[in-house]
């Protein structure tokens, strides 16, 4: 900074540029230079301090969550979801409900999700999942 001062005021130091072209381009630089820094520095404070996003899971419906060994899903005991489950007649849903598992509460289902990296499906109402999300 002393440097670019300097050049700009005519009465610096022995080896500030002499030309009125020459301490712009001294300026110039310095300041593209300072820029560079802060925005290398705001990049890396982002990059260490942000949390990554959980990945999405790659299902769109019943059909894969039933054929997926990967995925578990999850419903509340004794809520709408699982007795709709219980007592469907379609052999994917049927599938579904033998393979999931029960938590207590939606929050549990919801800590499941979180805690697990998003290897199981909590199967909620609408109006309690565009609570939680």
């Amino acid at each position: 900074l002393w440097i670019c001062y300097s050049a700009m005021s005519w009465q610096g130091v022995d080896y500030s540029p002499r030309s009125l072209s020459g301490r712009f381009l001294t300026v110039f630089w310095f300041g593209y230079i300072v820029w560079v820094l802060i925005m290398l520095t705001g990049a890396m404070a982002g990059f260490f301090v942000a949390s990554r996003p959980a990945p999405m899971a790659p299902i769109d419906s019943f059909d894969e969550l039933a054929a997926s060994d990967d995925f578990r899903p999850a419903f509340v005991v004794g809520g709408a979801v699982e007795v709709f489950f219980e007592n469907s007649q379609i052999p994917i849903y049927r599938h579904i409900y033998d393979k999931a598992f029960r938590v207590t509460s939606n929050y549990e289902g919801i800590k499941n999700v979180r805690t697990t990296g998003g290897w199981t499906v909590f199967i909620a109402p609408s109006t309690f999942t565009h609570y939680a999300s």
